[in-house]
């Protein structure tokens, strides 16, 4: 008898005192894939297009680096190009070695050109993924100069779960 009204209040003192379904605990949230995101040149970061926690998608547009020398190098590898193409076209041509001199210089020159606009149009800094930016130090990238793969940012992946129809 003892034991029956035991099992029959302990269920009845249960129901009526409040308890607690969920634990409230501190912690931070490490998210386990993020992609680096770095300077693919060295040069002063111009502007910083996006805020920490900020959403982004893949081609995003995060910042932008500048660097004086390589703009000032580009500028005299293309004026170098021009006078070789112009003392190309005034040379004789009867004489194939100073012709294929310069036909090795001009394509010398057209592919250094070519690498330092490709240099260039990198520091354009696009997100290669979809994801959340993580960059507590973003505030004192402007003006700053970085290092040739110096990290800018992290951006923390995004993945969507697939629906119930896509796994039938």
């Amino acid at each position: 008898m003892v034991a029956l009204t035991a099992l029959t209040l302990v269920p009845l003192i249960g129901s009526l005192l409040p308890i607690s379904w969920s634990i409230v605990a501190p912690g931070v949230l490490d998210p386990q894939d993020r992609q680096s995101v770095r300077a693919p040149v060295g040069g002063f970061v111009r502007s910083v297009d996006v805020a920490n926690g900020e959403r982004v998608d893949d081609g995003d547009l995060l910042c932008v680096l500048q660097n004086p020398e390589l703009k000032m190098r580009l500028q005299r590898l293309e004026g170098e190009l021009n006078a070789e193409k112009e003392g190309f076209d005034a040379i004789e041509l009867d004489d194939p070695t100073q012709a294929a001199m310069h036909e090795a210089r001009i394509s010398y020159l057209s592919a250094s050109v070519q690498e330092l606009k490709n240099r260039i149009a990198s520091m354009e800094i696009e997100a290669y993924a979809a994801g959340t930016i993580a960059s507590p130090n973003h505030a004192h990238l402007p003006g700053r100069f970085l290092q040739q793969g110096e990290e800018l940012f992290q951006v923390c992946l995004l993945y969507t779960s697939p629906s119930p129809r896509d796994l039938s």
